[in-house]
């Protein structure tokens, strides 16, 4: 129904979420065949990023809701989050992942949310698993940069196909963002 987690990095790069060897080449996440969030909170600390971050999240995978009920609430009907079928998959999309999120990053405020269709293809390696519809809207300070289209596997940067928008003050706000050296500009918009 609910989790919270406090993770925290220092500077010298200690984390109270390695588990395994620090050399790890990548995260192994627990399998499941259903995951089901109602409330959950993330609070991150990571002085090596100079991230600070405090997330609410919430999933309903693996189930669709069907709007047009006398409550008002939608009526729900299971549906396979790994193929995406069922008796509503047709009627509605599944519900799927919404993660909001603000705090600051290198010193600038930030906002971002997150929406996909569901949560395990997105953390799945699996290359059958199907790619889900997602849309993420990111603001740094000025800088805002907006994502749609279907990924799946994004922990490992494996699949994503969509657009983007990316708008700010100057692309020089960009560079600092990044810690990369880009000219100043006029506002602009891509």
């Amino acid at each position: 129904g609910a989790f919270e987690a406090a993770l925290r990095r220092d500077a010298d790069g200690r984390a109270n979420w390695h588990f395994g060897p620090r050399d790890q080449a990548s995260a192994t996440l627990p399998q499941f065949a259903r995951l089901t969030v109602r409330n959950g909170r993330v609070a991150l600390d990571d002085a090596l990023l100079q991230l600070t971050l405090d997330a609410q999240a919430r999933t309903l995978e693996g189930t669709a809701v069907t709007p047009g009920t006398a409550n008002g609430k939608g009526a729900s009907a299971s549906v396979d989050a790994a193929a995406g079928t069922g008796a509503a998959a047709a009627a509605a999309p599944p519900t799927g992942l919404v993660v909001t999120a603000q705090g600051r990053y290198r010193g600038q405020p930030l906002k971002a949310e997150l929406r996909a269709g569901g949560l395990l293809a997105l953390a799945t390696s699996r290359p059958e698993a199907p790619a889900v519809p997602m849309r993420a809207d990111i603001q740094i300070a000025d800088t805002r940069l907006r994502l749609e289209g279907k990924g799946r596997d994004l922990l490992h940067l494996h699949a994503f196909n969509g657009s983007y928008a990316l708008e700010g003050r100057s692309l020089a706000a960009v560079g600092d963002t990044l810690q990369v050296t880009l000219p100043t500009t006029a506002a602009f918009s891509t």
